[in-house]
């Protein structure tokens, strides 16, 4: 599911000023056990809780870091993948759940959406954390994560959107 073509792409306006927020509210809030953050201030959480359930489209672009093999400290995206998504209340879950490819730890607070994703492929295992904003049938956020197993490395932060059907 992810191109470990080394390509980078640059973010637009919009995500960097989403990344600003989020840095924002990252040194404002208190972290909890999942790695989120209590207080969102980029966060709408006055409104209702947004309906985010339905076929995901996700697709996203980060970097790797302080890898074991430099070979693998480059730029990675991930296109196309498709999630069927389920959502009760503010919790959200994968109807999928196989084993090799999980999403997990699925809330929605306002507009602001959380989730993190399990991906095993072989040897390698992939855990990202996901933290976006809802708005028309789209969630735009951005992501972190880890490599572990024949690779270990840090999946630094990257950008992403997932679009609803």
């Amino acid at each position: 599911m992810i191109n470990h073509s080394g390509q980078r792409h640059f973010c637009n306006l919009k995500r960097w000023s989403l990344f600003f927020l989020i840095l924002v509210s990252l040194s404002c809030g208190e972290e909890e056990e999942g790695g989120y953050v209590e207080e969102n201030s980029f966060c709408d959480d006055t409104t209702e809780t947004a309906a985010v359930a339905g076929l995901w489209t996700l697709s996203g672009q980060g970097s790797r870091s302080l890898c074991a093999s430099s070979e693998f400290n480059t730029g990675f995206e991930f296109a196309s993948v498709e999630i069927p998504v389920d959502q009760t209340a503010s919790q959200i879950e994968a109807v999928l759940g196989n084993g090799a490819f999980e999403l997990y730890n699925g809330s929605v607070e306002g507009d602001c959406v959380f989730f993190s994703i399990y991906e095993q492929d072989g040897g390698l295992i992939i855990n990202m954390n996901f933290i976006g904003v809802y708005s028309r049938g789209k969630i735009s956020g951005l992501f972190t994560g880890r490599y572990s197993g024949i690779e270990n490395c840090f999946i630094d932060l990257g950008a992403f959107d997932v679009f609803i059907r």
